[in-house]
């Protein structure tokens, strides 16, 4: 085992050992990438068969199934359990999603006794977390980010140590994202300009569909104009 796994304690290596129950998750997300993994009898990781990028839209897309399952009543019934009592299956689920991800995230990291495998899979991590931010996936974004920032990771010094520059530099600037202060003011001030920015595209892809419309309408008009000309002067 290497050093730096050592100075992991006996605690967080448990999270090692959920890799049976991630192995059956991953299945379900990604289909492809585990069964090639499993064909060649190695560990199934889809960050090792597919970009970055495409990870981070499966998980945007699972999350988003997941999310639009919860409706209004459950998500209330869920904050005030102690005076409604109505089950809450789908916020629960999204809530194990989040959890799960942030396991995994360690998980793929603690498992490698090679601290130049572990600083590899930091950087992946790291690359997975940067796509969810530019998908606008939040949520993946935090749970991966959780993993990143917990004590079994962060007192990997040798491995960070390997990561290059510019990702441990990424990875700062995420983690101050997650800053907890002035009630998560950073976090809310860059969800705010993304769905502003959201706003404004919609707006200007309506504004471009109706002068297309208006556009389709005058050229209709101007067709129907100059038939009715051409049939009077044909009848003439």
């Amino acid at each position: 085992m290497s050093a730096d796994l050592l100075e992991v304690p006996a605690s967080h290596r448990r999270v090692c050992r959920q890799v049976g129950m991630a192995t059956v998750l991953l299945q379900q997300l990604f289909p492809r990438e585990a069964k090639a993994a499993i064909a060649s009898s190695v560990t199934c990781d889809p960050l090792h068969r597919c970009t970055p990028q495409e990870a981070a839209l499966v998980l945007a897309e699972s999350n988003l199934e997941l999310f639009a399952a919860i409706r209004p009543l459950e998500y209330v019934a869920h904050l005030w359990q102690s005076k409604v009592r109505l089950p809450s299956t789908h916020v629960q689920a999204f809530t194990d999603r989040f959890n799960w991800i942030g396991n995994w995230t360690k998980e793929r990291i603690l498992r490698h006794r090679n601290t130049k495998r572990c600083a590899e899979a930091i950087r992946q991590s790291v690359d997975l977390a940067l796509a969810c931010r530019d998908l606008g996936d939040f949520n993946s974004l935090f749970s991966v980010l959780s993993g990143l920032v917990s004590p079994a990771v962060s007192r990997l010094k040798r491995a960070w140590a390997r990561v290059p520059a510019k990702h441990r530099q990424a990875h700062a600037e995420l983690e101050a994202m997650m800053d907890p202060s002035r009630n998560m003011n950073t976090y809310r001030t860059l969800f705010a300009e993304v769905c502003l920015c959201v706003c404004v595209c919609v707006c200007v892809c309506v504004c471009l569909c109706l002068c297309v419309c208006l556009c389709l309408c005058l050229c209709l008009c101007l067709c129907c104009g100059w038939m009715a000309l051409c049939g009077e002067w044909m009848g003439g």
